[in-house]
């Protein structure tokens, strides 16, 4: 009567390995742990990672910044036709096609309340 009530074998496996998962790693050599498994020393290892990917962050979006255009949309509401004739020429495969796209932008421009 006591087997039947055990809980099966498989369920035993998986809430051992919860509780193994669940348990602390040790601190590195140059870090000290407190009891509750929080690592203290000069500087955490996190906080140099956390740096490094924030560094990176701002790298790309200054690249970005300097290396994008505006969209031929945003030109063509704020009434820089040409700037957004050269934009369509490059980002469309034919000249016609980016002049299509422009009478359009600016047609939508003018009534969605006129251009800026």
């Amino acid at each position: 009567a006591a087997a039947a009530s055990a809980p099966p074998a498989s369920l035993r496996r998986v809430v051992s390995s919860l509780a193994t998962a669940a348990t602390p790693a040790p601190c590195p050599a140059p870090l000290t742990c407190s009891s509750g498994g929080v690592c203290e020393g000069k500087l955490a290892p996190w906080r140099h990672l956390a740096l490094a990917a924030t560094g990176l962050a701002v790298a790309l979006l200054l690249c970005a910044l300097l290396l994008l255009e505006e969209s031929p949309s945003y030109l063509a509401r704020r009434g820089r036709v040409e700037a957004a004739r050269r934009v369509l020429s490059r980002l469309r495969s034919s000249a016609a096609e980016a002049s299509e796209e422009l009478k359009a932008l600016v047609r939508g421009g003018r009534a969605e309340g006129g251009v800026e």
